[in-house]
């Protein structure tokens, strides 16, 4: 995705190039200017595609992807703001809803400028991976809390 691709060089430079509808937020259209927080969006949609279809692979036939240029979101689940089917699969899944949760913030922004990067919608998201690993290991021989501090450090920064 190089020909939209942003690199601080390029912050303020004239946008030309939207990207797909099913990826971006709703302000990403009327903006012109090249911003950091142009892909923030497109990002969350990416990994909350990644991690529904992990989850729930029958996604893909459902949700009819084959052959579209879209993940799970189509422009029409992004239009409606969260309202949409898509957004109640993913607050009927305990491991989701904050994905969802985040998308739907997200979508409530009138501008790019409100928009946080992935890192930070995701907060939180180290307690649920040891949880879970805790559970799927059934163990107490791996340090699971250390585990979780290494995960953090990246995200500590929003």
């Amino acid at each position: 995705d190089y020909d939209s691709m942003f690199v601080p060089e390029l912050e303020g430079e004239q946008e030309e190039i939207k990207g797909l509808a099913g990826y971006q937020h709703p302000a990403r259209a009327s903006q012109k200017y090249m911003s950091p927080k142009s892909d923030y969006f497109s990002e969350l949609v990416i990994y909350t595609s990644i991690c529904a279809l992990s989850r729930h692979p029958d996604l893909w036939e459902k949700l009819m992807m084959e052959g579209s240029e879209t993940m799970i979101f189509s422009e029409d689940d992004i239009s409606s703001r969260g309202r949409s089917h898509i957004f109640d699969v993913l607050e009927a899944d305990r491991n989701l809803r904050p994905l969802g949760r985040a998308l739907k913030d997200a979508l409530q922004q009138t501008d790019l400028d409100g928009l946080r990067p992935l890192e930070c919608c995701i907060e939180g998201a180290e307690d649920t991976i040891v949880k879970n690993l805790a559970e799927k290991w059934h163990t107490d021989m791996i340090d699971f809390q250390e585990i979780a501090d290494h995960i953090a450090k990246g995200w500590r920064a929003c």
